[in-house]
């Protein structure tokens, strides 16, 4: 089950998919995602996401849309 946590402060947030070895970062334009050394996702933080407010526009099932 994804994990997803919220930086007030800094306006991010990340949604951590799994605990694999953290490789590299691939940034496209305000997501980063963390891959491991087989190029799967790890975790997408999203730049300038405020997940109070945005969260109410994502799809009902998401993430698993």
């Amino acid at each position: 089950m994804p994990k997803i946590t919220y930086d007030k402060e800094t306006n991010i947030t990340y949604i951590k998919l799994n605990n694999n070895e953290f490789h590299e970062n691939i940034i496209n334009g305000n997501c980063v995602l963390d891959v491991d050394k087989n190029g799967g996702i790890i975790g997408i933080e999203i730049l300038d996401f405020n997940v109070e407010e945005d969260i109410k526009s994502l799809p009902p099932n998401f993430p698993n849309t």
